[in-house]
């Protein structure tokens, strides 16, 4: 049968060396398979069921769930793998969920979100939920305010050093503990308010433990959603989390018209520099006349854009989060 699914006749597969067996793997999941491997020899506990690309003979891609269990071969302890081919599966799955996702996600990564609110992280889980992919949040907002936002049909841990169900200190040995005992499913570990566990550990420990949880992210084929505020931290700091993480950039560019986006992104660099534009500014900067600029910032209101607030005799114009979410997800 794995022959068969493979492409091969019996003979040639068993003729083949271990280092020719390992390269029927997948260039991108050699690593993966290498690891699941190392992590059995060491009496780890990894999960059973486990799905990676290998290649056929005739160089075509197909998808395998493959299945282990302990067994004894010549006297000796050996792994014995049973696989079965879910191509056509895989296919059907991938396309339904890249068809309903708002923002590219990956199996086996970690994204950095920054943001002040829960926009995006929201969008993010409810989107995975409806994917089959179970979320569990590792919040210090409290229970009954994270479900108003992201809803009931999740994990939910409150990070405090008091003691409770669904409770768990700061401790990043106890959170992860948590993380490695979660089902055998596809699981997304939303880590929110990275700031909080930042001011417990200091910030070169929690380095350190996204770095270790990066592995068992990858390892578990999981995906990992890390909520930051970034004004809590210095370029340098933003910078380092960036190398360990991916941005999240939506399945969907922006339908603003050019007039419309030219004000947007004035109006976000200028306020990154603290600097807050009245009409006149907008007027003078993109050379178009008062009324040209109202009509544009009516229309940017009426999207969701932008806000107006009355400073003596000026109106001044500020994003909303839904145009500071667009920025930082690189949409624009």
């Amino acid at each position: 049968a794995m022959a068969e699914i493979l492409g091969y006749r019996v003979d040639e597969l068993i003729a083949l060396s271990p280092k020719e067996v390992f390269e029927l793997v997948h260039p991108d999941d050699r690593l993966f398979v290498k690891m699941r491997v190392q992590y059995l020899q060491a009496g780890k506990d990894v999960q059973i069921r486990n799905q990676y690309r290998v290649i056929r003979k005739d160089t075509s891609i197909c998808w395998v769930e493959t299945m282990h269990s302990t067994i004894e071969y010549g006297g000796k302890p050996a792994f014995l793998y049973g696989a079965i081919d879910i191509t056509e599966r895989k296919q059907k799955e991938d396309t339904l969920k890249r068809s309903q996702m708002k923002y590219k996600i990956k199996k086996g990564n970690s994204y950095l979100v920054k943001q002040k609110s829960f926009n995006v992280s929201k969008d993010l889980c409810l989107d995975l939920n409806k994917c089959g992919f179970y979320i569990t949040v590792f919040s210090r907002c409290l229970k009954e305010d994270v479900e108003k936002i992201l809803g009931k049909d999740l994990d939910i841990y409150w990070i405090s050093e008091k003691k409770g169900d669904k409770i768990i200190t700061s401790d990043f040995i106890d959170i992860k503990n948590l993380i490695k005992k979660l089902p055998q499913r596809d699981n997304v570990v939303f880590l929110d308010r990275l700031d909080y566990l930042i001011i417990k550990n200091g910030f070169n420990e929690t380095l350190r433990f996204i770095q270790r949880i990066n592995e068992l992210i990858y390892l578990k084929k999981w995906v990992l959603i890390i909520g930051i505020d970034p004004k809590t931290l210095d370029k340098r700091e933003v910078s380092l989390l960036e190398n360990e993480t991916r941005s999240v950039k939506s399945t969907t560019p922006l339908t603003l018209p050019e007039d419309l986006n030219e004000i947007l992104h004035f109006a976000y660099e200028s306020e990154k520099k603290g600097i807050k534009l009245s009409h006149k500014d907008i007027s003078n900067q993109i050379g178009i006349t008062k009324q040209t600029t109202r009509k544009r910032i009516s229309r940017l209101k009426e999207e969701g854009y932008l806000i107006e607030k009355k400073k003596g005799r000026f109106k001044i114009i500020e994003l909303t989060e839904k145009a500071k979410d667009l920025f930082l997800t690189n949409m624009l």
